[in-house]
């Protein structure tokens, strides 16, 4: 059992959380649980251990969520909010999936949200691209299309701010995903301390 919290004044804050790990992954035995310290932009490492038939639970105490990652074997780091609850993670080759928290399920209902801007706004762009080539684009449905595009390109990007200034945990995931445009392994070019 971990105990962190480089920011409270007195142990009545301080809760457990608990790590249910489940992994199908190959070769995939030792799991890492990494925090992320914005305030020195580095990654501490809060809980280790090693999976025993694809399963392991971590626990520990922290005073406050903390913005982490989960590592498992040598796949790419799963970002997530670690709270004071207990918190499930599946990690399979063809998905990742967190289910626990308030905080995380904020995060995944705002990223759900964004993702589908993002996918209807390719769709767009995939017919703007067929008509073209198909010859069957005129004045009026590209006016259509690019209105329709421009109110979901405008959509998605006052979702991202609205999330963003929330200044919590899913908001600096969400900056980091869709502003800064890092993927979770940027986090693990950080130092360890």
């Amino acid at each position: 059992m971990t105990a962190f919290c480089s920011s409270c004044s007195n142990d009545s804050n301080m809760a457990y959380y608990t790590l249910n790990v489940h992994s199908d992954l190959a070769k995939a035995d030792s799991v890492e649980l990494l925090v992320y310290e914005p305030e020195y932009n580095s990654l501490r490492m809060l809980n280790s251990g090693q999976l025993k038939k694809g399963t392991l639970v971590l626990t520990g105490q922290i005073c406050q969520s903390l913005v982490a990652l989960i590592k498992i074997g040598k796949s790419e780091p799963l970002p997530f909010i670690l709270e004071k609850c207990e918190t499930d993670i599946n990690i399979s080759k063809e998905r990742a999936i967190v289910w626990g928290g308030i905080e995380n399920h904020a995060y995944i209902e705002q990223c759900t949200r964004i993702y589908n801007f993002e996918r209807q706004i390719k769709n767009i762009e995939l017919e703007y691209k067929r008509r073209i080539a198909d010859s069957t684009l005129n004045k009026n449905s590209e006016g259509r299309l690019l209105r329709k595009h421009n109110a979901l390109v405008n959509a998605m990007h006052k979702t991202i701010s609205n999330a963003i200034k929330s200044n919590d945990n899913a908001s600096l995931l969400i900056k980091e995903k869709f502003i800064n445009k890092l993927d979770s392994t940027s986090f693990t070019s950080l130092q360890y301390k």
